[in-house]
């Protein structure tokens, strides 16, 4: 199985990967579906997806769950508590959540389906 965190931003997402190689990388990559598509696809059912729940988390996870991607969304105050650190930076943050999926303890919210209202 792999493992990936995303730190998502208005513009850009920080992404970092850990392989069934135990292989690890991080990327930044622009909010732009294509290249989203493109970075995911060799991992297209074989990968587990952690994004922090922020006000702009929908179009990502409707993309990813399209990619048959097993998509976990971080409630990031419990997250926060749990993965404190001195030196905060994007790439730390992706990595956090790489490694709380992959050790079971990321603490997650309910995805609304997208046709409810809950998302409007």
């Amino acid at each position: 199985m792999n493992y990936c965190g995303i730190d998502l931003h208005k513009n850009f997402l920080q992404v970092h990967l850990y392989d069934e190689q135990m292989r690890e990388r991080s990327t930044r990559l622009e909010n732009d579906e294509t290249a989203i598509r493109s970075f995911f696809e060799p991992f297209r059912n074989n990968c587990k997806v952690a994004v922090e729940a922020t006000g702009n988390w929908y179009w990502l996870v409707d993309l990813l769950e399209e990619l048959n991607l097993d998509v976990s969304l971080v409630n990031p105050l419990p997250t926060k508590a749990i993965a404190y650190a001195r030196v905060k930076t994007d790439k730390v943050d992706a990595w956090v959540l790489t490694h709380l999926l992959r050790t079971n303890f990321l603490a997650t919210c309910w995805i609304p389906d997208k046709e409810s209202d809950v998302r409007l």
